[in-house]
């Protein structure tokens, strides 16, 4: 059942429904947004600008009562910090926004709280569960640098690539014990290890030169 408050000239200026176990389901102003689950807890939190976008602190939750996400809008877009949880309450995610875009250095992470991504101006990292480096890139004067591990920190490979984005030749492979492949004799194991086929096929092409 829905009830509505007006004001004095008939308008509404509030709107509000219930569950059928008599507790709140959502209360609306002309500028808040309140949405709740049945158990009692909050859902949302919503807050509106005099033209109805989203404006300030806008927050959601799990029916456990941990947030979900804490996101800043202004005037209908995005803008500060942006913060999502994992429902054990870590934090999943942690970006920032300037006028509805997704600035440098955002991060990302496990359930169990290691960091998962992270994202600057100079590079990129991911990383594996247990906290070791999977992958970064990063520029060394005008190449860029691909390196990625195992999972027990071992390198897996080194591809460099010049500005126009060709692998360029001196590319590096290890094994899982950090050797240095010389020369692949099972194809589908070095393409797993790789991200880019090419950067294979420049490998092989070097390998068959010295023969």
């Amino acid at each position: 059942k829905e009830s509505y408050l007006l004001n004095s000239i008939g308008q509404v200026i509030s709107k509000q429904q219930g569950f059928e176990n008599g507790k709140i389901k959502f209360k609306i102003t002309q500028n808040e947004d309140l949405r709740y689950f049945e158990n009692g807890t909050l859902k949302s939190s919503s807050y509106y600008n005099t033209l109805g976008e989203l404006n300030g602190e806008q927050k959601s939750f799990f029916e456990n009562g941990k947030p979900k996400i804490i996101e800043n809008y202004q005037n209908g877009k995005r803008n500060g910090s942006y913060i999502s949880y994992y429902e054990n309450g870590q934090v999943a995610e942690k970006s920032n926004y300037v006028n509805g875009e997704e600035a440098k250095g955002s991060q990302k992470f496990y359930t169990n709280g290691k960091l998962k991504f992270v994202e600057t101006d100079a590079k990129k990292e991911y990383y594996y569960p247990n906290g070791q480096l999977f992958w970064t890139n990063y520029y060394d004067n005008s190449n860029i640098i691909e390196k990625m591990y195992y999972a027990n920190g071992s390198p897996r490979a080194v591809i460099r690539f010049d500005a126009d984005g060709n692998v360029i030749c001196s590319s590096e492979f290890y094994d899982k014990d950090g050797k240095q492949i010389k020369k692949p004799y099972k194809l589908n194991d070095l393409i797993d290890s790789l991200f880019d086929e090419e950067a294979f096929n420049c490998y092989l092409g070097r390998e068959n030169q010295k023969e």
